[in-house]
């Protein structure tokens, strides 16, 4: 379990669960608005990026909404699982607040782009390389839709 000292540095979980911590049934839930004041309070994203990842958590299937709380689902589990086991810098809070400030700094002049970025990429590409080999592969049963199913190349939508 993580430190509670201060500045202590807390890995992030899908909605910001601690390594290790159980899900428990009575456990306190965010709504989407509570979500985007955690994210704000933490220095995670910005204004402009908060509905768009709250978006993309519940279009991808990762939570489900019940009466204005985020869930979990079990491929969110998962995903954060895998996530946390393969890429626990990059999903840690403290790392994502501190990449946030470095491109403040570029933004502000502060800092060079390249020598910036390459700082984060380096390390990141390795990361995916390594992750590619032996991250397991995570298969999603298709949804009945009721409808016959078309190929990539007839479909007209």
């Amino acid at each position: 379990m993580a430190s509670s000292r201060p500045g202590a540095r807390r890995p992030a979980g899908l909605l910001g669960r601690e390594r290790g911590a159980a899900l428990h049934p009575a456990a306190a839930r965010y709504t989407e608005a509570s979500l985007v004041k955690e994210m704000e309070e933490r220095g995670i994203g910005r204004p402009s990026t908060y509905a768009p990842t709250i978006d993309v958590i519940q279009e991808r299937g990762y939570v489900r909404q019940e009466e204005r709380r985020l869930y979990p689902t079990e491929l969110g589990k998962t995903v954060d699982g895998l996530l946390r086991e393969h890429f626990a810098e990059i999903v840690d809070i403290d790392f994502t607040a501190d990449l946030e400030r470095r491109l403040d700094a570029i933004e502000a002049g502060k800092r060079r782009y390249e020598p910036t970025v390459r700082e984060w990429y380096t390390p990141f590409n390795a990361t995916v390389d390594k992750a590619h080999t032996e991250m397991q592969r995570v298969k999603v049963p298709a949804k009945s839709t009721g409808r016959p199913a078309r190929s990539a190349r007839s479909a007209s939508w």
